[in-house]
């Protein structure tokens, strides 16, 4: 076989492979947002932080 196809091969391989991991990580992080998003809502009871002053300010 071809070096070059072979190397194309190689490559695309690993493409695929980091595409799917860095899908199921997409997803661990969407999970992590609606959880904190939702812990959020559930201790504070709105669904938004508050808002907090400027850097210095009390």
């Amino acid at each position: 076989m071809d070096k070059k196809i072979c190397l194309y091969r190689k490559m695309k391989t690993q493409l695929d492979e980091l595409n799917a991991n860095m899908n199921k990580l997409e997803a661990k992080a969407e999970e992590a947002k609606d959880d904190a998003r939702a812990l959020y809502k559930g201790k504070n009871g709105q669904a938004s932080p508050p808002v907090r002053s400027g850097k210095g300010q009390t």
